[in-house]
């Protein structure tokens, strides 16, 4: 619906301004993605490092966003492994802190790969932690079909079966 460097310039303009430093990182994020959609290299690798940044910002929500979309960047450039590492970096990151889990970006990133089967026995914690026991124990017994020796996400289907 218009120019887009216009947008690039508004969303960075917005995070210079804003007093909110969680605001201005994702209006930061929002300015970079849109730069990382450019057809010139150089600043596809600029907002590349910039999503980077960003995704190491621990304590702000923007970081579950960075790390998502830098897995689905590597997803698309079939680079399975990068994409896999910041998943798997995404699904830590909500575990470490709850506040900021973002289970719609887990179960989207997870959705788009097969190769997460391992990160459903995580997912139903962080389930549980947020009080979701219905899909904490569907997310546990999906993870106990591929794996039915963890002990840990059994004892999690044990807790959570009175609840249900």
């Amino acid at each position: 619906l218009g120019n887009k460097q216009d947008a690039i310039t508004h969303f960075e303009t917005a995070a210079q301004k804003s007093s909110n430093r969680a605001l201005a990182a994702e209006y930061q994020l929002s300015a970079l993605l849109l730069e990382l959609d450019s057809a010139e290299e150089m600043i596809r690798n600029k907002a590349l490092a910039g999503i980077k940044e960003l995704a190491e910002k621990k304590g702000l929500p923007v970081q579950a966003l960075a790390l998502y979309y830098l897995g689905e960047y590597a997803w698309t450039k079939k680079e399975y492994q990068d994409a896999q590492n910041y998943w798997s970096q995404l699904v830590i990151s909500s575990q470490s802190n709850p506040d900021f889990a973002n289970l719609e970006l887990i179960k989207k990133a997870m959705s788009i790969s097969q190769e997460f089967d391992s990160f459903l026995g995580a997912l139903a914690k962080l389930y549980a932690e947020k009080g979701l026991s219905i899909e904490a124990k569907e997310a546990a017994l999906a993870h106990l079909e591929k794996y039915p020796h963890d002990i840990e996400v059994k004892a999690l289907v044990s807790k959570l079966n009175p609840l249900i």
